[in-house]
């Protein structure tokens, strides 16, 4: 396969690995936008935004408005998360379903490997920034309540309703369907045989899922590879949207062909990425963590 056509291989791929990515990812609802990101001089560097504004202060009738400052800055951070694997496929295998076998590669790194060690490092991340987090074991008739606590936390804090989630694993999940504080009412017609009980939404801030495989306070990455959980198992967090700064750069993927690998007779292809997120000291309120009880 000449060398272009490897190029051209590697780029159909890029969209392939972020549609997986944000199709499996708890967390990708969370991505920054772009435009709120300014890459460094160095790739491992990202600038966001910091903005302070100086509050009222009294209207003078002669004088008029006392002067303000608005200042915006950029505050460097830098990616902790440099991840990265290599993977060989016989040239044996026929070139006319190369693509079939790179893209079946590909698709379960993505989901069994990479989608659950960014979303646990995430959770932990932010469970770490947390401004506040509550250790208790609950049960179907408390865990509507620790949710509304969770919520009268944020209001006070003034944290905007609009932007939050709910994170819960599904052992929670479970309580709040089983509560005897919901009121249930299912309407099935003639031609339809199926009752669905699942949640999309309480009080109006949606709610999503997380294996618990991946909704851990804690969690170690290991340079060899995969993750290893520890800490407390999260039951739910609530989350403001503006609160973090999560970041995931794909890089492109690099395909060799048998003829240009040096290091077998086979196909070889190379994922990386840095990623990583960020909390600014002034929006920790805007995440809220409720974990089982330390033992």
């Amino acid at each position: 396969m000449a060398y272009s056509n490897t190029i051209n291989l590697a780029e159909q791929f890029v969209p392939l690995l972020d549609e997986k990515y944000k199709s499996e990812s708890k967390t990708a609802m969370l991505d920054t936008p772009d435009q709120l990101v300014r890459d460094g001089r160095q790739a491992d560097t990202i600038y966001l935004p910091s903005v302070v504004l100086d509050g009222l202060a009294d209207y003078d009738r002669n004088a008029g408005f006392t002067d303000g400052s608005a200042t915006i800055s950029w505050e460097s951070h830098t990616f902790s998360q440099d991840r990265g694997r290599q993977f060989q496929i016989d040239r044996m295998d026929e070139e006319e379903t190369i693509q079939v076998t790179l893209g079946a590669v590909t698709g379960q790194f993505q989901r069994v490997h990479v989608v659950p060690e960014i979303d646990a490092y995430r959770f932990s991340q932010m469970n770490a920034a947390a401004g506040n987090s509550v250790g208790e074991d609950l049960s179907s008739s408390d865990v509507l309540s620790a949710i509304d606590t969770a919520h009268e936390t944020l209001d006070n804090a003034e944290v905007p309703g609009q932007g939050r989630i709910i994170y819960v694993n599904p052992g929670i999940w479970k309580l709040i369907k089983q509560s005897d504080a919901l009121t249930r009412e299912f309407n099935v017609q003639e031609d339809e045989a199926d009752i669905s009980r699942d949640i999309w939404g309480l009080d109006g801030f949606p709610i999503t899922k997380v294996p618990t495989g991946r909704f851990n306070t804690s969690v170690t990455i290991d340079a060899g590879g995969g993750f290893t959980l520890s800490g407390e198992s999260i039951n739910f967090m609530i989350v403001h949207q503006d609160a973090v700064y999560p970041i995931a750069k794909h890089q492109q993927p690099r395909i060799f062909d048998p003829s240009t690998n040096q290091d077998a007779d086979a196909w070889k292809f190379d994922y990386r990425i840095y990623h990583d997120i960020f909390t600014p000291e002034n929006k920790t309120d805007g995440i809220y963590v409720n974990h089982e009880a330390a033992a």
